[in-house]
């Protein structure tokens, strides 16, 4: 069955993809509608009928003439999502690695957002990018189906299945809920190395030692992942004008606003 979910960036556009998986319908991660695809490629996904879950997808989409694909929308807490993008990821850090496939990412917001890479500091290049990413996604795909991913419940998965005319019990339903985690973003789990916080890089690590039939692995710890931050923390760095733009936001989807704590 072909579909497409798509949202902010960390917006939970994987998770969403092995939910559908889970419920029988296909459904890739990243896998087409993403920068560096070959454009024949994306221009014959819809042959393939199945589902594509990435927060890139809405740019591609024009490419798909002549098909009316579904589009499922995810939203997030707008202050998870900032907290997220600026803490524990790379996407708008200019200085990070420049490998292909991260420089295309960033290539692409560039295209459309100009001004996200304009601010100094991370929360406000995260902040920018989420509210511009969702105001692209609203006026590019006006005929979507929007649902929370932190607020999913049976009715609401029944609601998705119905606007993609999927055909799915609700055994099945309930079933994928309970079983689907919404906190494993790459889909493994690895017990943690000493000084790797990073667990990508502690999976290649761990890979790499049973290659080579290592017994111990000793590591050299240099940083932590950034801890998650309070919206009260995010704001005390956000420039004001985002801060009340991100309020509007959260608060037209039913999620809490805050304000800057004011100096005594």
């Amino acid at each position: 069955m072909l579909f497409v979910v798509t949202g902010i960036p960390r917006s939970g556009t994987r998770y969403a993809s092995r939910l559908m998986v889970a419920l029988g319908l296909p459904c890739d991660h990243e896998k087409t509608l993403r920068p560096c695809t070959p454009v024949v490629n994306v221009a014959r996904w819809p042959t393939l009928d199945i589902g594509e879950a990435s927060w890139m997808a809405w740019s591609q989409l024009p490419v798909m003439v002549g098909h009316r694909v579904p589009v499922l929308h995810v939203i997030r807490n707008p202050w998870d999502v900032i907290d997220s993008l600026a803490n524990r990821n790379q996407i708008i850090n200019p200085m990070a690695s420049n490998q292909s496939s991260l420089q295309s990412v960033r290539e692409l917001i560039d295209a459309f957002l100009p001004d996200v890479f304009g601010y100094s500091e991370r929360v406000d290049r995260a902040t920018a990018l989420v509210l511009g990413w969702h105001d692209l996604i609203v006026s590019h795909v006006p005929n979507r189906f929007q649902f929370h991913v932190d607020r999913l419940d049976a009715a609401a998965v029944r609601g998705i299945v119905n606007y993609i005319g999927a055909d799915v019990g609700d055994t099945t339903i309930v079933t994928a809920l309970a079983e689907v985690s919404k906190s494993t973003n790459e889909g493994y789990t690895l017990d943690a190395i000493p000084g790797i916080s990073n667990p990508i890089a502690a999976k290649w690590i761990a890979e790499y030692a049973k290659e080579q039939e290592c017994d111990r692995i000793t590591t050299c710890k240099i940083r932590d992942v950034a801890a998650r931050q309070t919206p009260e923390e995010l704001i005390e760095r956000m420039a004001p004008e985002l801060v009340e733009r991100v309020n509007t936001y959260a608060d037209s989807y039913g999620y809490p606003t805050y304000q800057a704590a004011c100096l005594v």
